[in-house]
C-alpha cells in the first residue's frame, strides 16, 4: 500500500522526503532553492532572518541526499508546509509527504 502511495520513490528513512532515484539527475535546483529558504523563516505569519543552519539536502556524487535533517523547515514545529525543493524540481523527481502520512500506512 505504501508502495501505491509513493509510487516508485524511495523515502529517505527520518524525513519528509520522497526521492525517485532513477528521475533524478543531480542538477541541484532543489539544492538552491531550499538554500535560499534556510535564511529565513515564518514567525507569526511574517518572514524573520534565521540564523545560519547547515544545509538539509546536498547532491553528493551526482545523487541528491538528505545531509541535514533537523535543518529543514518541515523539520520545525508548524513548519511543515515548506515543499520548494519538491516544487522546484525540473523532473519530477522529489516528493514531500507529512510523516503522519505514511507513518500509517507503513504498520
Amino acid at each position: 500500500m505504501l508502495k501505491e502511495m509513493l509510487g516508485e520513490g524511495e523515502r529517505i528513512k527520518g524525513t519528509d522526503h520522497v526521492i525517485d532515484r532513477s528521475r533524478c539527475t543531480g542538477c541541484g535546483d532543489c539544492v538552491a532553492v531550499c538554500n535560499r529558504a534556510l535564511t529565513t523563516i515564518t514567525s507569526g505569519g511574517r518572514l524573520s532572518q534565521r540564523a545560519p543552519v547547515p544545509p538539509v539536502i546536498k547532491v553528493i556524487d551526482g545523487n541528491l541526499n538528505v545531509v541535514e535533517w533537523s535543518s529543514c523547515k518541515r523539520a520545525v514545529q508548524g513548519l511543515d508546509i515548506c515543499n520548494l525543493c519538491s516544487e522546484k524540481c525540473p523532473f519530477s523527481a522529489l516528493d514531500l509527504v507529512k510523516s503522519e502520512e505514511t507513518k500509517d500506512e507503513e504498520d
